[in-house]
């Protein structure tokens, strides 16, 4: 072992180093188990509670879903090694931020004016300095603690800004590639608006009824008569009564169906279509053309998405580099 690591070690208390699952730990171990350490990050420990502080809103709400037992076990777990990843990027941001305060006189004054403006912020929302103070020793911590907290939270703004959304920028040729990259993410396809009558048929005797009725209702369909009264007559799908307007994509529908609706002359009923379910028999009323969005209308989006990659790209080298130079255990 390291000599880092087995200094490190050497602080914690056996107990809380001890092998098991720590997600599932039996109910009286009581402190110990609150107290086993989840994650090392140099000379800072978390433990499970600091973990499951952290993680009880959203672990509250994945309980109350209407999922099977496991599912939730499953999804409660996810949660916690997230808050534990979030944690332990947090506190080498914040060993960063001191690092650099501790280097940098102009690093530590930009912090101390955020505090100060986040402070007068507040204390203004909360109708003054005196009835912020309160409201912390309501929460439970003290002034000074109060402080601490919000000029790590900040340091860690400071350093993000520092190492990832400076001179973070999109240009637009970056923009235009992409563009033309996923051009398909910005074209709607080619549509089309009809009417049907659908006779269903579930077994191969019942295939025979199904089309003769078929015949009849495309025989009147075809004497001029109300489309729409023909389809409630007719149809088993009660969705064809009424306006029973569909509209759908090319490729959406069974290959036999799709065929149809993109080649059948507007406004003629077709001969019935049969597919695995029944017979359909189909009236065309407008076709839509594939359309893309013009660059214009986009950019903002792609550039968004693209500012978006770019800054999770930096932030993930940012996080490896603090890492590869800290001592941080994940322990279960």
């Amino acid at each position: 072992m390291p000599p880092l690591r087995r200094t490190i070690r050497a602080l914690l208390p056996t107990a809380l180093l001890a092998g098991g699952a720590l997600f599932a730990a039996p109910a009286d171990e009581g402190r110990d188990v609150e107290s086993a350490v989840m994650a090392v990050v140099n000379r800072e420990i978390i433990t499970r509670k600091d973990v499951l502080d952290r993680a009880a809103p959203a672990l509250s709400a994945i309980a109350e879903q209407r999922l099977p037992p496991a599912d939730i076990a499953r999804y409660q777990e996810a949660i916690l090694q997230d808050v534990r990843r979030q944690m332990v990027e947090e506190r080498l941001l914040s060993e960063e931020g001191r690092r650099m305060a501790n280097a940098n006189e102009a690093f530590k004054k930009r912090v101390d004016e955020r505090v100060l403006i986040r402070i007068e912020d507040e204390s203004r929302k909360i109708g003054g300095e005196a009835l912020l103070r309160e409201r912390v020793k309501a929460l439970g911590e003290t002034w000074q603690q109060y402080v601490d907290r919000l000029t790590s939270e900040l340091m860690r703004e400071v350093v993000i800004y520092q190492f990832v959304t400076r001179d973070l920028t999109v240009g637009p040729e970056e923009i235009r590639e992409q563009y033309e990259r996923r051009r398909a993410l910005f074209t709607t396809p080619e549509r089309v608006r009809f009417r049907q009558v659908f006779l269903r048929f579930g077994k191969p005797e019942e295939r025979r009824d199904a089309y003769e009725r078929a015949l009849a209702a495309l025989e009147e369909a075809r004497k001029g008569g109300d489309f729409a009264a023909v389809a409630r007559r007719y149809s088993d799908d009660p969705r064809d009564a009424g306006e029973g307007l569909w509209e759908t994509a090319r490729g959406a529908r069974p290959a036999p169906v799709d065929e149809k609706l993109f080649t059948a002359p507007l406004g003629v009923p077709t001969e019935p279509v049969e597919t695995e379910r029944g017979f359909y028999i189909l009236r065309v009323e407008a076709r839509f053309p594939a359309e893309t969005r013009p660059l214009e209308e986009v950019q903002a989006r792609i550039e968004a998405a693209l500012l978006a990659e770019k800054r999770q790209a930096r932030y993930s080298a940012l996080i490896e580099r603090l890492a590869a130079q800290s001592y941080v255990e994940f322990i279960r």
